[in-house]
């Protein structure tokens, strides 16, 4: 048995297979397709916009007078 590996896309349900000088006419062939699911997420949207809700509840930057001071106490922080 031979192999042939190429890459391809799908056009309107259809791949092309190279010519490689192998005359494939009228042979039974084995075809395996694989390729990256474009939609994959690695991430759950819903849980996220959950936890951004509940933190927002928190309002965790409530004592916050100054965010331009509190940023610049942050930063002296890295000194």
């Amino acid at each position: 048995m031979k192999t042939i590996e190429f890459l391809s896309k799908v056009k309107n349900g259809a791949i092309k297979i190279p010519d490689n000088g192998n005359n494939l006419e009228d042979n039974d062939v084995k075809v395996i397709l694989t390729w990256k699911d474009k939609k994959e997420k690695n991430y759950d949207s819903k849980k996220i916009l959950s936890l951004l809700s509940e933190v927002r509840k928190k309002n965790i930057f409530e004592n916050i007078k100054s965010p331009e001071r509190w940023q610049k106490s942050l930063r002296n922080e890295w000194k």
